[in-house]
């Protein structure tokens, strides 16, 4: 019975149906085959060694490999997930080992969702990313983290391991987004990853350590009817709003970090630029509106020491905005003052 179970281990043969299946499966073997009990980072290291050799981590870490002409998702991040799970569902199968105080069915569920976590998603943060009450999260170093809740700061429950845990979390998200981090030119990075936006510094700049910042987006828009409910705003300031966009008005809207600024102008965008189905040209630093609106040409402003390379958010506006007749001279004299 143990050979033919080890027979059947066999990568190539293990067949990943159901997640839930597989972790019966590791369990049942352990009782068939009396297999070893390996410590948490011996455990962890069998896996890393798997994934290698897989080429998952080389690929998904290594900013060579990735396609950077398109910005990562968080339908890719629920891919790369789904794909690490079951590598190392499969590297505990083949192998035959199971986890020291990770033996039950439900421990073992965590056991490998904290391995996906590591290699596939947010490490430690994981837990501040699945809250939906926390939009900013503040690393200060390995042991010291923050988030915003609810719009109240208050201390994470978790840490990373140590210093170099914390430093290669940052370098794989930053090797991610197509960038990297170092004492030399990039000091200071700030990078884009599903989404969402992170601004990493190096020892170089924050001598206590690394520092990260990240900033959550969500998924799915705040519909102009819940900002009415949460009285966000009221009914004649949406009208004011919707007669503002209707009549292609120029609009400044400002405020400090974190006061909903982004998360108004979708709603409102969403709502009455489609209504009317206008078309919509869409320029950013950072990509963060992702509108509904079907016809639209969203773009984004690349930057780069390289002056030939470098299109700075104004060369983006002047360059399409200003083609339209009439407007070209007056669209460069407002970016001059808007942006110098």
């Amino acid at each position: 019975m143990a050979d033919e179970l080890l027979q059947n281990s066999k990568v190539n043969t293990v067949p990943y149906t159901s997640y839930y299946k597989d972790i019966t499966k590791i369990n049942n073997r352990e009782r068939s085959m009396n297999g070893k009990i390996l410590d948490y980072n011996v455990a962890e290291a069998e896996i890393v060694d798997y994934l290698t050799e897989k080429k998952v981590l080389r690929m998904s870490n290594d900013a060579n490999n990735l396609d950077l002409s398109r910005k990562l998702t968080k339908e890719d991040l629920r891919e790369e997930k789904k794909n690490v799970e079951k590598m190392v569902t499969e590297c505990i199968l083949s192998k035959g080992f199971a986890v020291r105080n990770y033996q039950t069915p439900e421990k073992l569920k965590i056991f490998i969702e904290e391995m996906v976590a590591e290699y596939a998603g947010y490490s430690v943060l994981e837990e501040a990313f699945s809250d939906p009450d926390i939009d900013d999260i503040f690393c200060l170093g390995w042991d010291k983290i923050y988030v915003e809740k609810s719009g109240v700061n208050v201390k994470y429950p978790h840490t990373f391991r140590n210093k170099k845990h914390y430093q290669d979390v940052i370098d794989r998200m930053i090797r991610k987004a197509g960038k990297e981090i170092n004492i030399g030119d990039s000091k200071i990075v700030d990078f884009e990853l599903y989404g969402d936006r992170g601004c990493a510094t190096s020892p170089a700049v924050s001598p206590k350590d690394y520092s990260l910042t990240l900033r959550k987006h969500r998924e799915d828009h705040i519909q102009l009817d819940d900002l009415l409910y949460q009285e966000v705003l009221n009914e004649e300031i949406s009208d004011f709003f919707g007669l503002v966009i209707d009549g292609e008005a120029n609009i400044i809207y400002a405020g400090i970090t974190g006061t909903g600024k982004t998360t108004t102008i979708r709603s409102l965008i969403d709502y009455y630029v489609t209504r009317n189905g206008k078309r919509m040209l869409v320029c950013e630093d950072t990509q963060e509106l992702f509108p509904k609106n079907d016809h639209t040409l969203e773009l984004v402003s690349c930057r780069s020491d390289d002056k030939k390379s470098d299109v700075p958010l104004y060369k983006l506006v002047a360059g399409l905005v200003g083609r339209r007749s009439g407007y070209e001279s007056r669209v460069k004299i407002a970016l001059k003052v808007s942006f110098h």
